[in-house]
């Protein structure tokens, strides 16, 4: 989904809310992991798993 410009509307503030408090996971060190925090995602899920067909498609 990184690649795509995500749009929300005004009115979705609970969507507005989440992506707004969606942050990656950090190590034992601090740092920066390539996994997202378990909480504030379930639009994020719900999006990601929306897009799976598109996903599919593109490896064709």
């Amino acid at each position: 989904m990184q690649q795509f410009d995500i749009y929300i509307h005004p009115s979705c503030t609970n969507a507005a809310m989440e992506f707004g408090n969606y942050v990656w996971d950090r190590n034992k060190e601090g740092k920066f992991i390539n996994r997202p925090i378990d909480d504030y995602n379930h639009f994020t899920d719900a999006l990601r798993y929306s897009m799976e067909p598109i996903k599919k498609r593109s490896r064709i």
